[in-house]
């Protein structure tokens, strides 16, 4: 992404204490918003490139959790820019609390970190949008805008991820199972033991208990009785 160096059309103040800093508006902008990213040089190009847009105001930022909570008490942000990369209490860990601080602020997850990993999980802790550090400005300025107007902003691949999600979902977990654990589970759901199952697959003890493993992560299972209950209940077995 590169930053436009133009001109900024808001001011910042003077106050500058552990990296927070205040930014009085002007008086056509529309949009105030807030940049939480622990980079000067991001925080600093970010502000210039939004502010540049006329209906766009940076109204303040801040380098870390605490000062994040602090400037969301005290100015009124319609959309804040949040790094999942932050010293202390990462933006995982900070994004209730914004939220609950300031539940009218839309927060926009915008981060290096990948989105695979990430955006899900953001998503279902209450963020409207997930952008990657490397997107256009034009995405970012999209984003900036629906959010202000409460709408989400979902880039193609995360609506696929979404739409991975909820297929998932929909799915019993054990159809999530290999053909070869598959048969291992319906062996141990019967009450056989690792060594009969080994001789009856051709496999070693070790290999099955390998398996026995993957299953009961996979299906969330504790006890022997757990894979009998668990393919009874889903008609695995009778």
């Amino acid at each position: 992404m590169l930053f436009n160096t133009s001109s900024a059309t808001c001011k910042l103040s003077k106050r500058g204490v552990n990296g927070l800093q205040e930014i009085s508006p002007t008086a056509e902008c529309s949009i105030s918003v807030g940049i939480v990213d622990d980079h000067p040089v991001i925080r600093e190009g970010l502000s210039s490139c939004l502010s540049s847009q006329k209906d766009i105001c940076v109204v303040g930022s801040a380098a870390n959790a605490v000062t994040a909570l602090e400037l969301i008490r005290i100015r009124r942000i319609d959309v804040l820019l949040l790094d999942v990369d932050l010293p202390g209490r990462t933006g995982l860990d900070l994004l209730p609390l914004l939220h609950r601080i300031s539940p009218t602020t839309a927060i926009l997850v915008f981060t290096s970190y990948p989105v695979e990993n990430y955006a899900l999980k953001m998503l279902s802790l209450g963020a409207m949008g997930f952008l990657s550090k490397n997107c256009e400005l034009d995405e970012l300025l999209r984003a900036i805008r629906s959010l202000s107007c409460g709408s989400r902003h979902l880039t193609a691949e995360i609506s696929e991820l979404l739409a991975t999600s909820l297929a998932a979902r929909a799915e019993p977990p054990h159809k999530l199972l290999t053909s070869r654990e598959l048969q291992v589970f319906l062996k141990l759901a019967r009450g056989f033991r690792t060594g009969t199952i080994a001789e009856y697959l051709s496999l070693s003890e070790k290999t099955v208990a390998v398996y026995r493993s993957r299953i009961k992560r996979k299906l969330e299972l504790k006890s022997a009785s757990d894979f009998t209950y668990y393919a009874l209940k889903h008609q695995l077995i009778s």
